[in-house]
């Protein structure tokens, strides 16, 4: 169990934790809230750290007791329920439900009338199918149709195919111009790309939105979901590329702010999912921190973006991109090293006079199977909490995407830094560019053909029968806690150090 040093030193994380639970028991209605909070508090209570445990406990008791008031989370038939409502259009993305063109409209039920009541404020998504086209976005419409319960606390609604919607009242926004620019894109793409799958691919890796759904069933059997989310994975990429081209450019700290303005941009373009802004607040603070003279610790950072989306949009805590974006990253930070250190007992280290006394064939396979290590270890770290919240949403998990994520990560980082350098390089080098959006064509098609071109006898799958959420919860709290105390005992994030 973590030590209330350990929470002093890492304050953010601490309240963060408090909003999320306090959050949680709202919206759930649930006591695990409170059995989570044991790791917390106990250790304040042992060490008599009873002003931080005052503090938290009254973030808790404040936040809780709001959601427990004010937040309702109607039970919905099977059926659902047909009735007339307005719906706030938020978010629209072009996609391919069933092999039929279409949209996925997201937004607002700002009220839903039905035969015995009214519901106000839900989140809905929508599938709209057929030759009418999209509403305009961030418009108000008056719709017709059947509201169902969606996964987590999302509901989805069915348009009723006679009446349609109709709009209400529109007000521009920067939606707007999101969608347009990510249209814009996917045309940019159509006219250096010709294969239909391979457009889709790399829109999809730029945008977030993939929109083919054998590509999505693929991966996600795979175990490589989690490259088709943008989040901290493709937050790096686009850091390490422009921390590259800025360091040429410009001197260190306006380098910082700019890198800073270029990820805020980027974030805004791709929209405000909750893996994004975990990525993009966590980036945001690392980069900072150094320019204010104080030491980054990622524990804070992901503490800060915990807190922040859990306050701004409360139900985004029950989404799978919530879930597996935080916990990943957690596991990450928490277990990573402790992994590595535990592999070096079958791949050891050595020390930099023994390392250079090798052949310089010996040293480059000494540097391969150091970067295995790591690789290895990062694949386990993070399947310790993504392994659970796999069974528990698809009831399997692919054996063969532990050995996938030891090496498509980087097949994948090779195909979105060499196409970013081929959409910077276009427009100024002209058809010498055109080499290089072969190449990136030619990796494109050979990882979707690598992926979904498992030979059977290699397809390896762990199957289990729908799952507990209370038995998966405790799994992933019983780690998280294994995970505090050790970064608690060795002090290896950023500052966090033990009280001597």
């Amino acid at each position: 169990m973590a030590s209330g040093c350990f929470w002093e030193a890492t304050p953010a994380l601490f309240y963060g934790l408090h909003i999320y639970l306090a959050t949680s028991l709202g919206l759930w209605r649930s006591p695990l809230p409170l059995i989570a909070l044991l790791p917390l508090w106990l250790p304040l209570v042992f060490e008599r750290a009873y002003a931080a445990l005052l503090k938290g406990s009254v973030v808790f008791a404040l936040i809780a007791g709001y959601m427990l008031i004010a937040c309702d989370n109607p039970k919905l038939p099977k059926s659902g329920l047909k009735g007339e409502g307005y719906l706030q259009v938020e978010d629209l993305v072009r996609g391919n439900r069933y092999g039929k063109g279409g949209y996925l409209l997201k937004g607002h039920l700002r009220s839903f009338s039905w035969e015995e009541g009214e519901f106000k404020k839900l989140p809905v998504r929508c599938y709209l199918i057929g030759p009418a086209g999209p509403p305009p976005l961030d418009a108000l419409l008056y719709v017709r149709g059947v509201l169902k319960e969606g996964r987590g606390l999302s509901y989805k609604f069915k348009m009723d195919s006679k009446e349609g919607w109709r709009v209400v009242d529109q007000r521009p926004s920067f939606s707007t111009y999101r969608f347009r620019a990510k249209e814009g894109l996917s045309q940019l793409l159509k006219t250096h790309f010709k294969g239909e799958r391979e457009v889709s691919f790399l829109n999809g890796l730029a945008t977030g939105n993939f929109t083919d759904s054998a590509l999505i069933s693929c991966f996600g059997r795979l175990g490589l979901a989690h490259l088709m989310a943008i989040s901290g994975f493709h937050f790096t990429i686009l850091a390490l590329l422009l921390s590259l081209i800025l360091r040429l450019l410009l001197p260190p700290i306006t380098g910082r702010l700019a890198l800073a303005l270029g990820l805020t941009f980027y974030a805004l373009f791709i929209g405000g999912s909750a893996s994004v802004m975990r990525a993009w607040t966590m980036a945001l603070l690392s980069l900072v921190a150094p320019l204010l003279c104080r030491k980054g610790n990622p524990l804070n950072s992901i503490g800060v973006a915990l807190g922040l989306i859990t306050l701004t949009d409360p139900r985004a805590t029950a989404t799978l991109g919530f879930q597996f974006s935080f916990l990943c990253t957690a596991a990450i930070l928490l277990f990573y090293k402790p992994l590595e250190e535990l592999l070096t007992y079958f791949l050891p280290r050595m020390s930099y006079k023994e390392a250079h006394l090798l052949s310089v064939l010996d040293k480059h396979g000494y540097l391969a199977l150091a970067f295995l290590r790591s690789l290895t270890a990062l694949t386990l770290a993070v399947h310790l909490l993504a392994l659970p919240l796999t069974l528990f949403y698809f009831q399997r998990f692919c054996l063969m995407g532990l050995v996938y994520n030891l090496f498509f990560p980087l097949l994948i980082t090779l195909v979105m830094f060499l196409l970013a350098i081929a959409l910077v390089l276009s427009p100024l080098i002209g058809p010498l560019g055109r080499p290089l959006f072969n190449v990136v064509e030619l990796l494109t098609k050979f990882s979707i053909n690598f992926a979904s071109d498992v030979p059977p006898f290699f397809d390896f799958t762990l199957r289990t029968g729908p799952l507990s959420a209370n038995l998966i919860a405790l799994i992933v709290l019983a780690w998280l806690t294994l995970g505090f105390a050790y970064a608690a005992k060795k002090g290896s994030l950023g500052s966090v150090r033990g009280c001597n």
